[in-house]
């Protein structure tokens, strides 16, 4: 999510208007302190905890399902510590803004993302994105401070970067919700497909003749002594 905040700090307030329609259940708070940004989120989505975290730490794919990002890739990794490398534009018209975003992310699976700005855009920067089970529901709640290197009009900038962080999380939750169907879908499938190989003989497993009773019949009246001749 910082590099959203990277790419709206670039672009100009008066394009507030142009915000997209916002999703009622998903949480945003921004506010000001000082050159600081300071944005919450909160947001349920109807998936899985594996689900949800699969999607919010599959940076080599991110740029297939967050608008407005060109590029994203991990460039180095050491066991749960990354570093990450995104890229992306925003465009209005006939102006566009391109953007960048160099972070530290350390993982913490299944709960926690801790992620640090280290380069782009964001001059300085820390998010740190949790994840909560409740039944079949997860809760992200996502926190970021972050100093942009341009500067946020104290009334319009808070709007403009509320509005389009609710745009990030609602195609974030829409990729989530994607994939979780697609592997209970693939999983029904499995179950309902018969096996094709052929069904075990219990007979034979069991000790007794493959040939079927015809020739376990004797059998039987050998083991068991009793006369199976017609009186």
């Amino acid at each position: 999510m910082p590099v959203l905040l990277a790419a709206l700090f670039s672009m100009p307030a008066a394009r507030a208007e142009q915000e997209q329609p916002q999703a009622d259940d998903i949480e945003v708070s921004v506010s000001k302190v000082g050159a600081t940004v300071i944005v919450d989120v909160g947001m349920p989505v109807k998936a899985s905890l594996r689900s949800a975290w699969e999607v919010l730490t599959d940076y080599d794919h991110m740029a297939e399902f967050f608008p407005n990002l060109e590029s994203s890739r991990v460039v180095e990794q050491q066991g749960n510590k990354l570093r990450i490398e995104q890229t992306g534009k925003l465009a209005y018209g006939p102006l566009s803004f391109p953007f960048e975003s160099i972070r530290e992310i350390v993982l913490t699976p299944y709960s926690r993302v801790h992620s640090k700005a280290v380069g782009g855009t964001i001059k300085h920067g820390e998010a740190i994105t949790r994840l909560v089970p409740e039944g079949a529901t997860t809760r992200i709640f996502y926190h970021s401070e972050s100093t942009p290197n341009t500067w946020v009009p104290p009334g319009i900038g808070p709007n403009l970067i509320a509005g389009r962080t609710r745009e990030q999380f609602a195609s974030l939750r829409d990729e989530i919700l994607r994939r979780a169907q697609h592997e209970r879908t693939g999983a029904a499938e499995t179950r309902r497909t018969p096996d094709p190989r052929p069904a075990p003989n219990r007979g034979t497993a069991s000790g007794e003749s493959a040939s079927g009773s015809g020739a376990a019949g004797p059998g039987q009246a050998a083991s068991s002594g009793q006369d199976t001749s017609t009186k």
